[in-house]
């Protein structure tokens, strides 16, 4: 008897070993770009075994290259996804949605103004937040805005962040006047009359795109969530929109 509660022991033990390495082998680790938390937890929320790791572009970038860690890539931009192309780390991806950046401003600060053309338009002395370089797809995207100027610019920046929303808070909490963010990002704050969004008119539309990494072990199962991931409908609702 007392051999029989032993081997019925030692069965449970290994069945319960069993299932963990499946729901090990299961579960689906999302490496995402902060500045898509949102939509992304909202269209996930609901799907099990799943873990989300939010950060900036390099962050995400480490600890694919370092640890070897993830599933699956979300960038907030298009320029960062070519780069993990070109390192190898995913085969091919999806635009997933339209991102699109803006200058967000302090309320009372270049009121009257809706759009600009170029950073010449910039007031003197404006307090700018701006991405550490290389630290979030935003870093590109400002320097390409402020051309020739961009390192004067960086060196004089109130701030330097490695996320989208650190950028934001700076403007909202008031230690920055103005940052280049996304639109979505802004958008919240804007709705309540924390900040104004400031069109970029020569400023490209960029993309959030997703991919299944190369080195996933469960390649298959993040193929199925990525494909959660693709719903025009929710991203909508989030802010992320055309600018055409």
């Amino acid at each position: 008897m007392r051999h029989e509660r032993i081997s019925w022991f030692v069965i449970m033990i290994l069945i319960t070993a069993f299932l963990g390495c499946i729901s090990e082998k299961d579960e689906i680790v999302v490496l995402c770009a902060a500045g898509v938390r949102e939509p992304v937890d909202s269209l996930l929320e609901d799907v099990d075994g799943i873990v989300c790791i939010y950060g900036g572009t390099g962050t995400l970038f480490s600890k694919i290259a370092l640890a070897e860690e993830g599933d699956i890539l979300i960038t907030g931009s298009e320029w960062d996804m070519l780069i993990a192309v070109e390192r190898g780390w995913v085969d091919d991806y999806e635009r997933l949605a339209p991102h699109t950046p803006v200058l967000m401003v302090r309320s009372g600060i270049m009121d009257g103004i809706d759009k600009i053309d170029n950073a010449s338009e910039l007031p003197d002395g404006l307090r700018l937040s701006l991405a550490r370089p290389n630290s979030c797809a935003l870093s590109h995207i400002q320097e390409q805005f402020f051309g020739d100027r961009y390192e004067t610019v960086l060196s004089q920046a109130v701030t330097l962040r490695t996320t989208v929303n650190e950028m934001c808070e700076d403007v909202v909490s008031g230690v920055a006047d103005a940052s280049i963010v996304w639109r979505a990002s802004a958008l919240p704050y804007e709705e309540k009359g924390m900040v104004r969004i400031i069109e970029l008119k020569n400023s490209s539309e960029e993309w959030v795109c997703g991919a299944v990494l190369s080195n996933s072990s469960s390649s298959e199962r993040a193929h199925e969530v990525l494909h959660i991931l693709k719903n025009d409908r929710v991203w909508e609702s989030y802010g992320f929109t055309s600018i055409s």
